[in-house]
């Protein structure tokens, strides 16, 4: 996406906070320590984990991308470690799980919350044992895998939720890498935007943003982040026919736009409150500023001082 050589393959930033990503990922990729990768939807963590992959002892091996939250819970476990003939019903066949198959290579679990306490417990064996049960099996098996884990929340918000339990989030987070939302790194944005218009032309001269159109989508929070943003480069491109997209083509394709959307109250007392109400680290772990965050609590009338009253479940 970038002639930057500094950039990991597939993603664009400039920002202090994405160089560190940057950097923080080469680090990571010397060794074999579980990492992960938090950042909100859309930020790019999948990139993130394919590229320590790609950099990685680990990339000779297959990277097996799993998501998490599409697994039946009631299946999650087998999918994951495999299981025998007769283990359940319907099961004629020995089934591969995810971890035998990414047996010297990366296993990637995305919406790693999703997982139950049972599974956490047992996959923290096979972290740190390398070896596991299959559903039903009566042998131990093995498997030598790199663990990526990705959630959109930090391990504090895991922990305060219950989503986690402490021996699997502190094993897991051997390394973590945080991806900043889009909204915090707003220099970015314009090239971004610029890359992703280019990216399909079908034949016709490319597209450009207005400059009042660029600094109308800056002001915007990007709840979706740099997926929500490629998704709209491309709807813009094909509503557009000549070669400027302006602010009323802007608008028309998205008429909420022009009133930025920010974190619910909900969102806000959580942070506030997995954060000891430190208005400091509330607002890294949201990825605004304190002004900004001040602003919000002051709109959403939330009282500092009313801790009690805070909606962290």
């Amino acid at each position: 996406m970038s002639g930057n050589d500094d950039n990991l393959p597939g993603m664009i930033g400039r920002d202090p906070a994405m160089r560190d990503v940057f950097q923080q990922t080469r680090l990571a990729a010397r060794g074999d320590l579980p990492v992960l990768v938090v950042g909100e939807t859309g930020t790019g963590k999948e990139l993130v984990a394919r590229a320590l992959h790609n950099l990685s002892g680990a990339s000779k091996g297959p990277f097996i991308d799993v998501n998490c939250a599409a697994l039946p819970e009631s299946l999650a476990e087998g999918m994951l470690f495999g299981s025998e003939r007769g283990a359940f019903t319907g099961a004629i066949q020995p089934i591969k799980g995810f971890l035998d198959l990414a047996d010297g290579g990366t296993l990637f679990l995305d919406e790693a919350c999703s997982l139950s306490s049972p599974v956490q417990a047992k996959l923290l064996r096979a972290i740190e044992l390398r070896e596991f049960w299959s559903v039903g099996g009566r042998e131990r098996r093995r498997s030598r895998f790199r663990l990526v884990t990705a959630a959109a929340s930090p391990v504090a918000m895991l922990l305060a939720s219950g989503a986690w339990q402490p021996a699997f989030a502190h094993r897991v987070a051997g390394f973590t890498i945080t991806i900043p939302p889009l909204r915090a790194r707003p220099g970015d944005l314009p090239e971004l935007a610029r890359t992703f218009l280019e990216a399909r032309q079908d034949g016709h001269p490319p597209k450009r943003l207005a400059p009042d159109a660029i600094e109308l989508l800056v002001r915007y929070d990007w709840p979706g982040n740099v997926r929500e943003l490629k998704a709209l480069m491309e709807r813009l491109r094909l509503a557009t026919d000549g070669p400027v997209i302006q602010t009323a083509t802007l608008m028309e394709v998205v008429p909420g736009l022009g009133s930025a959307r920010g974190q619910d109250a909900t969102q806000l007392f959580r942070a506030l409150a997995c954060n000891g109400w430190n208005t400091r680290k509330a607002a890294r772990a949201l990825g605004i500023s304190r002004a900004t965050l001040y602003r919000r609590i002051k709109e959403r009338g939330i009282e500092l001082l009313d801790r009690r009253s805070a909606p962290v479940s």
